[in-house]
């Protein structure tokens, strides 16, 4: 019989160039060479050094897979990432995933690792949190955040691959 993975959110590490195109809208999935096991809801953005804090949270609309070719055509014009970077990215590697955001919530200041129930260590490229974790987060943007969730513009909507 087979089962669903479990959901979950995830604390992710993302260059601080690419977490702060996520938070601005420009970057809409986040690139990856390899999937969760687990179904990720929403990805706590953890942006690397020099920044070392978490910066904001994305709601996970849904994963696709597929060579790296196939997702450059599909998310080429909402990746936050120039072609040659994301091949450098991908070298050596069949397939690969894209996570698409559905909505973002920065946080109003960055959050270090140990607080709010965050890890005291920065993954190497992600680990899953108790969703109390995710609350936790979220609850410190403010009330007023969360009740007007930013959401990526319907026109402006993601790409699936075909």
């Amino acid at each position: 019989m087979d089962s669903e993975p479990a959901s979950c959110p995830a604390l992710m590490s993302i260059r601080p160039e690419f977490a702060n195109r996520l938070l601005s809208g420009e970057k809409r999935v986040e690139f990856r060479r390899r999937p969760a096991a687990r179904n990720v809801t929403h990805i706590l953005i953890y942006a690397t050094s020099p920044i070392c804090a978490v910066v904001g949270v994305a709601e996970i609309e849904r994963l696709e897979h597929g060579t790296p070719e196939k997702l450059w055509r599909a998310f080429r014009l909402v990746g936050g990432i120039g072609r040659s970077d994301f091949f450098d990215y991908f070298a050596n590697a069949d397939r690969g995933c894209a996570y698409v955001v559905r909505r973002i919530w920065p946080c109003t200041s960055p959050v270090p690792l140990g607080r709010k129930g965050l890890p005291s260590m920065a993954p190497q490229a992600f680990q899953y949190v108790r969703p109390s974790i995710l609350e936790a987060v979220l609850s410190g943007i403010g009330h007023s955040a969360r009740r007007g969730r930013r959401r990526i513009a319907p026109h402006l909507s993601s790409p699936t691959i075909g």
